[in-house]
């Protein structure tokens, strides 16, 4: 079934997400980076929000699929 009256996002909506994903994204690496601890406390953080990082978009692309059938 097709959907009728959704739009494109308009580029405000665009800019918005991506400036939101950028500086939160760089935000907690910079937190990350200089948290106290040895290095690899800092690498086993790190690789904990790569994989939280990774496993949103595979969330997002799947809801997005499921709500396009």
């Amino acid at each position: 079934m097709r959907q009728t009256g959704l739009g494109k996002d308009t580029p405000a909506w665009i800019l918005q997400v991506w400036a939101a994903f950028i500086i939160s994204t760089a935000g907690t690496g910079a937190g990350i980076f200089f948290l106290e601890g040895n290095t690899w406390q800092k690498a086993f953080v790190g690789m904990g929000y790569v994989f939280s990082i990774s496993s949103t978009f595979t969330l997002a692309k799947t809801i997005r699929d499921n709500q396009e059938k």
